[in-house]
Order: C-alpha cells, then sequence, then structure tokens
C-alpha cells in the first residue's frame, strides 16, 4: 500500500502491484525471531521510468509503517513488468524513419504492422 501511495504522490497511477515477502525465522536466545524479511516486488505502472519507480520503491520501504515497527533486516527487489516501463532514452519526437519495425508519426510500429 505505501508504494501505490509512493507512485501517486509522484503522479503515476499503478495498474497492478505483487509483493511476496519470505520470512527468516531464527530460535535466539528471547526464543523464535523474525530475522530477515525479503520482498519481492513487481508492478506494472504504465509510462513510469525505471529510476522513478526504484525511487519510489525505496521511499516505500523506507516508509512503511510495518517495516519501520519490525526489528528485522528487511531486502527488496523492485522490477516493473514488461508492459509497465517506458524508457526514457531518446526525448519524444515525430519519427519519420520507414521500414518495418520503425518508429513513425505516434510510436512505434511492428514489424509489418501498418497505421
Amino acid at each position: 500500500m505505501t508504494l501505490a501511495n509512493e507512485l501517486g504522490e509522484a503522479g503515476y497511477r499503478r495498474r497492478q502491484i505483487d509483493t511476496t515477502a519470505t520470512v527468516t525465522m531464527e530460535n535466539v536466545a528471547a526464543g523464535w525471531t523474525m530475522t530477515q524479511i525479503h520482498l519481492d516486488v513487481v508492478a506494472m505502472v504504465p509510462k513510469v521510468a525505471q529510476c522513478d519507480f526504484v525511487d519510489a520503491a525505496l521511499r516505500a520501504k523506507a516508509n512503511c509503517p510495518i517495516s519501520r515497527s519490525l526489528n528485522a533486516n528487511i531486502s527488496m527487489r523492485a522490477q516493473l513488468t514488461q508492459r509497465g516501463a517506458l524508457v526514457r532514452l531518446l526525448p519524444r519526437r515525430n519519427w519519420t524513419k520507414a521500414g518495418p519495425g520503425s518508429l513513425r508519426g505516434k510510436g512505434l510500429r511492428r514489424n509489418g504492422a501498418k497505421n
């Protein structure tokens, strides 16, 4: 929920966020204790750049009230699904290069696709 909130505050609308928590418990002097938690987060967030997504995920990990209340080492791996990532390598332009699989007009054309 904290990741969804962080993305929303950054101006992104998440389509889906799936999180799996793997918990390690150890029998220490005080008894069985949660010592480590690893979070695997996979999200579909249209129009978000990878760097913006990672920033939001790190803020969510740091600001999560549940994470802050636990006395455990918490690690996380966060990734965007293929459809959720927007590559920010080139500025938006009206591309005119012709040919199969080229950019033309409003966006990327697949091989053999018609406008």
